[in-house]
């Protein structure tokens, strides 16, 4: 193998785990603004622990997202920029999750094909339901 299509397939295995680290980390961000919007009727403890975990995902989620805007093409980094916006609406309106589900679905497949991944040939085969969304 010659050094460049080596230094091609470690880019490739790159863009695929800063992708991979990037799509968890959102779905735990829509996970954690769920149970956060959901709790309002806990206890303050328990409220205050569900703020901290959603901090820590929205974090984690935003610095996914941003690793996306460095190596990725422009499609997939405004897809990743809106799913964190349809996430930071989750925050205060539970509801809001279908969306944030639906944009988080749109950026794993815009990575996938990005990455030479197989993605569904309609669009009503999309990818599974992501849990907790």
């Amino acid at each position: 193998m010659t050094i460049s299509a080596e230094d091609a397939r470690a880019k490739l295995a790159e863009k695929r785990r800063i992708y991979a680290n990037c799509l968890g980390a959102l779905t735990a961000y829509g996970e954690a603004a769920v149970n956060g919007a959901r709790g309002t009727a806990l206890s303050p403890a328990r409220r205050a622990e569900l703020l901290e975990e959603t901090n820590r995902a929205r974090l984690a989620a935003g610095n996914g997202a941003s690793e996306v805007n460095l190596i990725g093409p422009t499609e997939v980094a405004a897809l990743a920029n809106r799913a964190m916006r349809a996430l930071l609406r989750v925050e205060t309106d539970s509801q809001a999750s279908g969306d944030a589900a639906d944009a988080i679905s749109k950026v794993m497949l815009a990575m996938r094909r990005d990455v030479g991944e197989p993605t569904p040939a309609r669009e009503e085969d999309e990818m599974p339901q992501l849990p907790g969304l």
